[in-house]
């Protein structure tokens, strides 16, 4: 048996409507019941509908991101990552990050840790991914130079003294020429 709403082909559920027409009614008199068909979903296209996003569709035809966009801004945005406007951030571990896109020391966020930063700087180079800046003070936003140390890691963290000694030579040549050249003069 069918529902009792006209042109309603679905399955009779309860008082002779179908479970559509029931839960869209029954807090209603049956004089004021609303029998007008009942809206059938869209299918949800699979993938997002944003250009040049390829990412699964959660709602109204977005993705995650672009339904978060979609939600909090009214306008889903454009493809891809909107960054915030603000330059310079202090992260709840107190390190500070700061927006640098062309920096080759930066994250695929485009932040880069200021100390790092500010190390990477005084020498002139990029930092080796085996240096480490050091807080002197241990206070983790500080980051005047003369309170930043660099330390260097090398891999493995055992090592034979020859191997370190070459390691050194090799990654710091600038740094013990300086040095034998001070031992000379002394």
């Amino acid at each position: 048996m069918g529902c009792l709403a006209e042109s309603c082909d679905r399955k009779h559920y309860s008082k002779g409507w179908c479970q559509a027409h029931y839960d869209r009614n029954r807090d209603k008199p049956e004089s004021e019941w609303d029998t007008s068909p009942i809206r059938k979903w869209a299918r949800q296209p699979k993938v997002c509908t944003m250009d040049e996003c390829n990412g699964e569709t959660r709602a109204h035809g977005y993705c995650g991101m672009h339904l978060f966009r979609f939600k909090k801004y009214g306008d889903p945005g454009i493809s891809g990552k909107i960054r915030t406007g603000d330059s310079r951030i202090q992260m709840p571990s107190g390190y500070i990050r700061v927006y640098e896109p062309d920096n080759p020391m930066a994250n695929s966020d485009n932040y880069v840790l200021e100390h790092r930063l500010v190390m990477s700087e005084t020498l002139g180079r990029p930092l080796r991914s085996f240096e480490n800046v050091h807080h002197i003070n241990g206070v983790r936003w500080d980051n005047r130079i003369e309170n930043l140390e660099l330390w260097a890691e090398p891999q493995p963290s055992g090592q034979r003294v020859q191997d370190l000694a070459e390691w050194v030579i090799e990654a710091y040549p600038e740094l013990v020429r300086e040095l034998l050249h001070n031992a000379k003069s002394s």
